[in-house]
């Protein structure tokens, strides 16, 4: 076996390793503008590839997305990893091409690496030095019955949805932008005016917005924004798509979501216009995530959404001694972590 750097033409073999048809697509289209074409990739590329015999057998990539702690940015890369558990037999593929995209990290000047971990990758990553931050959780909640009967979801909720849609015609809270360069400007502007610096979260960029939400040739994506009182701003805002899923339910995945006071009252009043939207589109469920013990997953938990699961694990490693030393577990009411961050609906 022996570990390469990325070539172009390597993405059909990239995209055959995984199974499904559909996760093959999205690798085969998004493989670039994730991992090469971001605003924070190297100038070379950190992807690294494994061959077993002249055939790919998985690869590993860091993108840099630098990390906020108290305030302050740190330089930081995200791991990005390609079927995982995947071997030749005799060796682990999976070690060495993490340890060796880690080291061109550490190279290149990061403080950080960090990865929102599936259950079987964990173990692995443990092994590598990496700790454990947070968890992860989905939660749904259902804004319809289709699960039920498709004519008990449009008879019985029809009332609820007429007052829905007159409650949004008198008051206007919530309002689309277009996604232009103006509205990421807007946007990026507002994550530095929150009332409380951010204990923990992603960087973001106008640049970085535009890249994940505009540029991303896998979805489409609108931008929300929330203004409780006309002309006195913005008080809170969401990246969401619309996506039908594989029940056949409408889900309203929320992707990016940030509000100007930090705590379980202001999520709640966006999750809940969000949820008026959903209603008066006839949407089944408005699908978000929390990291545990957050003011976020409390806003979710008194909305009525409903655990699905723990999709992740939030991990990190640190590269250099001199940047702050997280605690295991990172507890913190108010993290800015989304799972447009996460890439969790990635293959």
């Amino acid at each position: 076996m022996r570990i390469r750097d990325f070539e172009n033409g390597d993405e059909e073999a990239i995209a055959a390793l995984y199974e499904t048809r559909d996760a093959r697509r999205r690798v085969q289209d998004g493989f670039r503008w994730r991992h090469v074409e971001a605003p924070g990739a190297f100038s070379s590329p950190l992807i690294r590839i494994a061959e077993h015999d002249d055939r790919v057998v998985g690869f590993a990539a860091a993108t840099r997305q630098d990390l906020v702690i108290d305030g302050t940015n740190h330089p930081a890369a995200q791991l990005g990893l390609g079927a995982l558990g995947r071997s030749t037999g005799d060796v682990d593929v999976d070690t060495e091409l993490l340890e060796s995209v880690t080291e061109r990290a550490r190279g290149a000047g990061m403080a950080y690496v960090y990865f929102a971990a599936g259950e079987k990758q964990q173990p692995l990553l443990e092994q590598l030095g990496h700790t454990f931050l947070f968890e992860v959780s989905a939660r749904n909640l259902y804004i319809g019955l289709e699960a039920l009967s498709s004519r008990l979801s449009k008879r019985a909720l029809s009332p609820f949805r007429k007052f829905a849609k007159e409650a949004r015609r008198i008051r206007t809270k919530l309002t689309t932008l277009p996604l232009d360069d103006a509205a990421f400007d807007q946007v990026g502007r507002l994550y530095s005016n929150t009332e409380v610096p951010t204990a923990f979260g992603i960087a973001k960029s106008p640049e970085y917005l535009a890249w994940r939400y505009r540029d991303d040739p896998r979805f489409d994506y609108e931008l929300l924004v929330y203004k409780k009182r006309a002309g006195q701003g913005i008080d809170a805002a969401a990246f969401v798509r619309r996506a039908r899923g594989e029940t056949g339910r409408t889900v309203i995945h929320v992707e990016e979501q940030w509000t100007r006071q930090t705590g379980r009252r202001s999520n709640a009043k966006l999750f809940g216009e969000l949820a008026m939207l959903g209603l008066t589109e006839e949407s089944d469920v408005l699908r978000c995530f929390a990291p545990a013990n957050t003011s976020r997953e409390q806003a979710l938990l008194g909305l009525g959404c409903i655990r699905k699961k723990v999709e992740r694990v939030f991990m990190v490693r640190r590269l250099d001694t001199e940047a702050p030393e997280l605690p295991t577990p990172f507890v913190a009411k108010d993290l800015q972590v989304s799972s447009g961050d996460l890439e969790l609906y990635d293959p």
